[in-house]
């Protein structure tokens, strides 16, 4: 889900259409079907005042800047090889269509972040020493990767930004809330992607799909999507085909919003698509 990514003041735009706000989407078909929106299908409000849906785009000539974080903590151990398996597959296959990352691993509740953009093969040896031990803090990794890894005023040339989580959605150790997490992903306009380990054998019932709503929430209050699949490798076709399928809509709101975040809601007609919108958009 994704936020805003550029908003700025039009000085000869008509007085309706003072400000514009680029909010980039997530839209997926039913099935395999390639989604095909159009403007008119698109509804919009900035805290509950209507946005005149402008324009629409497909955001695939976009280049992304992206943050793989795996949850390497004890509860993902037995696991380990199929989780290294995706984690490796995944970056490569993001990396192969010219787009760059970082790579994130939670182990003993640690937050450990590439020092820089880093290649298949780096990404690979890194995973492949990764022990899957202690506890885990994947709100804290969440909030601290928007902010200091894909901040917007750190990457003005990556227009698009999207962290993508594999986890179990279990947090013992994070000093962030879910809403703070959040609220941090939003103000940067990160949209976050979640592939779901299956919850360990000795956790209970409760504890799995609390993890599993946690990881459901706030991929889709950031305009991203969330993936449950029995086998994480099964997960990532579906998952790159929702990062194909990233739109941008400019919307012009009836109201110039003060600086800060706003409520926003985006509404689509079309019955056989699945829309994911930041729940809030970030006015500098």
């Amino acid at each position: 889900m994704v936020a805003a990514d550029r908003i700025h003041l039009a000085a000869q735009a008509a007085p309706d259409a003072a400000l514009l706000a680029h909010v980039y989407v997530t839209i997926t078909g039913k099935g395999d079907s390639s989604p095909d929106p159009s403007v008119s299908q698109f509804s919009a409000s900035i805290d509950k005042q209507p946005a005149k849906v402008n324009a629409l785009r497909s955001a695939n000539g976009d280049k992304l800047l992206f943050a793989l974080i795996v949850d390497g903590s004890g509860s993902s151990v037995k696991a380990g090889g199929e989780i290294r398996q995706a984690a490796a597959h995944l970056f490569e296959s993001l990396s192969a269509e010219g787009d760059e990352g970082y790579l994130v691993i939670i182990v003993n509740s640690q937050i450990e972040t590439s020092n820089g953009i880093i290649s298949i093969a780096q990404v690979q040896r890194k995973l492949g020493i990764t022990p899957f031990q202690g506890g885990t803090a994947i709100l804290d990794a969440i909030g601290d990767t928007s902010k200091k890894v894909l901040s917007r005023a750190g990457n003005p040339n990556f227009p698009l930004r999207a962290i993508f989580l594999i986890s179990d959605g279990g947090d013992n150790s994070s000093r962030l809330t879910r809403s703070e997490a959040e609220q941090n992903a939003e103000e940067e306009g990160v949209a976050i992607f979640s592939l779901a380990i299956e919850p360990n054998e000795k956790e209970d019932g409760e504890d799995a799909s609390r993890g599993l709503k946690l990881l459901e929430e706030v991929s889709q209050a950031t305009g991203g999507l969330e993936f449950f699949p029995q086998r994480l490798e099964d997960g990532i076709p579906a998952l790159l085909n929702a990062v194909h399928h990233r739109w941008v809509l400019d919307l012009a709101p009836s109201q110039v919003p003060t600086p800060g975040l706003h409520s926003l809601q985006v509404k689509n007609t079309e019955k056989n698509m699945r829309l994911s919108a930041p729940a809030k958009i970030s006015i500098p």
